[in-house]
């Protein structure tokens, strides 16, 4: 595969989901959900995605690799057109589940193909045109969604469908030629002229933004559940809570580009703790603002402070340890537990406190993600 389709796959994919996530949300709306079925809504996607990950990648290590990518597409695509023959928020939760077994059996998987080649600079590019292309294709769906819903949701489910069906066909033909493992021998000389910490200093980090990546993604979880739901109370149209909901990954692109121009970042640990930092502020103003404006600015906040997060966290797995599939797989399965807890625990608290507190629930765990950390350090360092 080329720069390109690492730019096009995970762009199909992601508007595939980010669209899907807006119009299931506001579905379930129109069905009756209540705010801890909302909740339940990402718990059931997050259960299935975070343990079926965990398994994915660690075959992924020992192939076959093309067949977990056509088994995981075929599957989510399958889900997609059967959102349109639901008629209770109950059908959504059980099927939001095959969504995230689905996921977890392409996710792990396609990740391992950014490090085919030896070259770190190519790794570098690779994983500058995959984050962009998951990026732009979340902030396009998301921006669509709520538009989407005026064209009914069922009929929307099935040209969604359609199009996952049609991005397998895609990737079918370019895996073709693929080698079905990763190559090391090349890679074993290039990592001798490459210049990184020694294994432990490598753990350390790849620790660090793992939990950095998990609170950032569990905020950014919890805040998105409950966004239209508080956006909705306080009379903003479907639309536009869309649009406001895709700052996140206009924020998330930025980083991104910038990230994939330079290597100032690369093992570092002041980018992580700033950018944790960053989407904090923005949780904040969304727990005390109250104009679309403060909304806007919130969501951003967190897309760049996630961007950084996540860059570190698929850098320091390609890099850390020759485990890159079971590496990979621990990546996506604290980004699917960060969506299983996030919304679950969002949507209670918001139901039995204020719709609100969900939003200083986000803020509350990245604090306690940043003292995890610096525990993390000082036991390595007195080690």
């Amino acid at each position: 595969m080329g720069n390109f389709d690492f730019l096009a796959i995970p762009y199909l994919m992601d508007f595939t989901t980010a669209a899907s996530d807006i119009l299931i949300n506001l579905f379930a709306q129109n069905l009756g959900a209540m705010p801890f079925q909302l909740g339940l809504l990402g718990f059931s996607w997050g259960i299935a995605f975070s343990s079926v990950s965990l398994i994915s990648g660690r075959l992924a290590d020992r192939g076959p690799r093309k067949l977990f990518l056509i088994f995981g597409l075929s599957i989510y695509g399958t889900v997609m057109i059967g959102y349109s023959f639901s008629k209770s928020v109950r059908d959504l939760i059980m099927l939001y589940f095959l969504v995230g077994l689905g996921g977890a059996l392409f996710w792990p998987v396609f990740v391992t193909f950014l490090h085919e080649e030896a070259d770190p600079s190519e790794t570098n590019r690779r994983m500058g045109f995959f984050n962009l292309g998951w990026t732009m294709g979340i902030i396009s769906g998301s921006a669509l969604g709520g538009y989407l819903m005026a064209f009914g949701p069922r009929f929307i489910f099935r040209l969604l469908g359609g199009l996952v069906f049609l991005t397998l066909i895609y990737l079918s033909l370019r895996l073709r030629g693929c080698p079905v493992k990763v190559t090391s021998g090349r890679e074993e000389d290039m990592r001798k002229k490459v210049s990184l910490p020694d294994l432990r200093g490598r753990l350390i980090f790849l620790y660090v933004a793992w939990i950095a990546n998990f609170v950032l993604f569990f905020s950014g979880a919890a805040t998105s559940s409950m966004f239209p739901k508080v956006a909705r109370v306080e009379g903003i149209p479907d639309g536009i809570i869309g649009v406001i909901l895709s700052l996140v990954n206009v924020g998330q692109g930025i980083i991104f580009f910038i990230l994939s121009r330079t290597s100032i970042w690369h093992y570092r640990m002041a980018p992580i703790f700033a950018f944790e930092g960053v989407s904090l502020v923005g949780t904040l103003l969304l727990g005390f603002g109250g104009a679309r404006l403060t909304y806007a600015l919130g969501m951003l906040l967190q897309g760049l402070g996630r961007g950084m997060t996540y860059a570190s966290s698929l850098l320091y797995v390609l890099s850390a340890t020759e485990s890159r599939g079971a590496n990979a797989g621990i990546h996506e399965m604290l980004v699917g537990s960060a969506f299983t807890f996030g919304p679950l625990l969002a949507g209670l608290v918001a139901q039995k406190i204020t719709l609100k507190a969900a939003f200083h629930l986000a803020s509350i765990v990245i604090l306690l993600g940043w003292i995890a950390q610096a525990s993390i350090i000082l036991r390595f360092r007195k080690g």
